[in-house]
């Protein structure tokens, strides 16, 4: 059985600089998402070779487009307003000489 913990309520953060999300609020949901990119990344561990290989590789897509969402969908907003929280900035830069 799963249990589904809801998060604390946690007080209402000042904004910064005009940003509509305070830099408190923002680290704690950037931890927030890289912790479920990890139990994502981990549970594709756990269930390692206990499917036929054509459901497993579906899995990992799915997985992998999940944690790529999270990525482009959601951190990517964080890290426009507060750059510095991204501990991997270039990764996420296109460069034309690559």
């Amino acid at each position: 059985m799963v249990e589904i913990h809801i998060a604390a309520q946690f007080p209402p953060c000042e904004p910064v600089g005009g940003a509509m999300l305070s830099r408190e609020a923002a680290e704690l949901a950037r931890d927030h998402v890289l912790e479920a990119i990890m139990h994502i990344s981990s549970s594709l561990q756990l269930i390692q070779g206990q499917f036929p290989e054509a459901v497993m590789k579906s899995m990992h897509r799915t997985a992998g487009v999940a944690i790529g969402t999270l990525d482009t969908d959601y951190l990517a907003h964080i890290f426009e307003l507060y750059p510095d929280l991204d501990d991997i900035p270039e990764a996420r830069t296109p460069s034309i000489n690559t």
